[in-house]
């Protein structure tokens, strides 16, 4: 018997006339046994409800003509959703298990996954992220490159002693990013760098192999210096601009420095290089940070010790004067956020420059650059974190101005259990009840199970507050005797 999927299924396929044809039909192991009769690899595109970039994928690029004819005559293709809602049918809720062993044993820890399977039921290829019809159309042909299955005949004589060092280091890639199995990467990886010479290791691909797989981190900088002081740092603009090289040094960005070719890139020409990397705004953030290296840390830190009280002023003159493409203030904020949170953990003065930053620079909308800088890496740090009640009325305000830009239950909840901490117990227990009341409303709304679970989390918050006890142990929040609220009477 099959079970036919409901035309409301929260991920049914949008595009039955046009695009790829999803079927709906049948479980694993009958997706396994067509496969292997009609002698057909299988893509399975695992994807969440609440994934936009999946649904990218729906709208974008399933429906388009090249991307079908790229899959139908070789292919099964399937959805697999790893997320589950109350608004499920039958046939998706039969494949919750199967989901979460997919999940476990390929590691599936970003949305949309793309699996491909042999027809006998191997994995060969998987990739991350939303996708361009023309990339997809590549991964496509990169699941059938017969190297592919020729790798597990290769893996299965390693384990019996042979070792081909030739095929190691691609043998290695296929066992770390395919199979998702670290430890069998590893002791590939480890035989492999062991048959080559100084000279040998000293290649793009080989120190990445270190770096990543093997995890010799030391050895991996050490080549990347030599590296990019033999090749890198003399080739021409043209030759350095490329994909790989750009993210090479990235990795390795702390060799870089403002004499460099690559920062001047950054500096001079950015929508170029951030083109190459396709993310706007990456060119501001390295020439920031390579900055704050070269001009600030050897005046701050020694040692990664902090050295006596800077003189900021004296600090933003000189960046001033000698980047003047660069907003040197927001740069040294920026800095003395990190300085103050990570390197000398003083709370109240990390609070006076983050306020400072976010009363210079302020979020003009929702999302997630008010999640992270107000909520995150703000006002919910402050909550776990510090019991100083000057930095808890800090974050107050912070969090106060998030949910003007964006009504949200999590900042809501945020909110209360900063009141909480600060001793406004009433207040604190009233806005608890609208951040459980929003997440229920959500819950229905949205036939959400995420937000349902988060108003039963929410309720048992709410709990504790009545009996004046702490609250998010679980997560680490800290709490003494001067921000406990009272015990409440009996």
């Amino acid at each position: 018997m099959t079970i036919k999927a409901s035309s409301q299924s929260s991920k049914a396929i949008a595009n039955d006339e046009k695009g790829i044809k999803f079927d709906q039909r049948l479980d694993w192991s009958q997706i396994l046994n067509k496969a292997k009769a009609e002698n057909k690899y299988i893509f399975v595109d695992c994807y969440a409800t609440w994934c936009g970039p999946c649904k990218r994928m729906d709208r974008e690029v399933y429906p388009n003509d090249s991307v079908e004819n790229a899959l139908k005559d070789n292919f099964i293709a399937i959805k697999l959703q790893m997320d589950s809602t109350q608004r499920d049918n039958e046939h998706i809720k039969s494949w919750y298990e199967n989901a979460r062993k997919l999940k476990e044993k390929y590691k599936i820890d970003g949305l949309p996954c793309f699996l491909f399977f042999s027809p006998d039921g191997k994995l060969v290829y998987k990739d991350v992220g939303y996708k361009r019809p023309i990339d997809f159309i590549k991964l496509v042909a990169q699941s059938l490159a017969p190297d592919n299955l020729l790798y597990y005949a290769q893996i299965e004589a390693f384990k019996n002693g042979e070792k081909n060092f030739s095929k190691m280091r691609n043998l290695a890639l296929f066992a770390k990013k395919i199979l998702a199995d670290d430890t069998l990467a590893k002791q590939i990886a480890k035989n492999y760098i062991t048959s080559l010479s100084e000279e040998q290791l000293l290649s793009h691909d080989n120190i990445l192999i270190i770096n990543d797989i093997v995890g010799d981190k030391k050895l991996a900088n050490s080549l990347a210096k030599k590296y990019k002081n033999v090749y890198l740092d003399n080739l021409s603009e043209e030759k350095l601009c490329t994909a790989e090289n750009i993210d090479f040094l990235e990795k390795f960005r702390e060799l870089i420095t403002t004499q460099d070719l690559i920062f001047r890139l950054c500096y001079t020409q950015p929508e170029k290089i951030d083109q190459i990397k396709k993310s706007e705004g990456w060119s501001e953030y390295m020439v920031s940070r390579i900055i704050a290296k070269d001009e600030i840390d050897n005046k701050l830190l020694k040692n990664s010790t902090p050295l006596p009280p800077p003189d900021w002023d004296k600090i933003l003159l000189t960046i001033s004067k000698k980047y003047e493409r660069v907003d040197a203030s927001r740069l040294i904020l920026d800095y003395q956020i990190r300085f103050y949170r990570n390197i000398v953990e003083d709370w109240r003065q990390w609070a006076k420059y983050k306020n400072k930053k976010i009363k210079a620079y302020p979020p003009k909308t929702g999302g997630l650059e008010v999640y992270t800088q107000l909520n995150m890496t703000g006002a919910w740090d402050v909550f776990l974190h510090c019991n100083d009640k000057s930095v808890l009325t800090y974050a107050l305000a912070w969090i106060d101005l998030a949910i003007q830009l964006e009504d949200n239950h999590d900042y809501l909840d945020t909110k209360a259990n900063l009141l909480y901490k600060l001793g406004r117990v009433d207040e604190a227990i009233s806005v608890q009840k609208k951040a459980i009341s929003m997440a229920k409303n959500l819950a229905k709304k949205e036939q959400s199970k995420a937000h349902s679970d988060q108003s039963i989390a929410f309720s048992k918050v709410l709990s504790k507050m009545k009996r004046r006890e702490p609250t998010y142990l679980e997560e680490g929040a800290i709490w003494n005797t001067s921000t406990l609220p009272h015990q409440k009477k009996r």
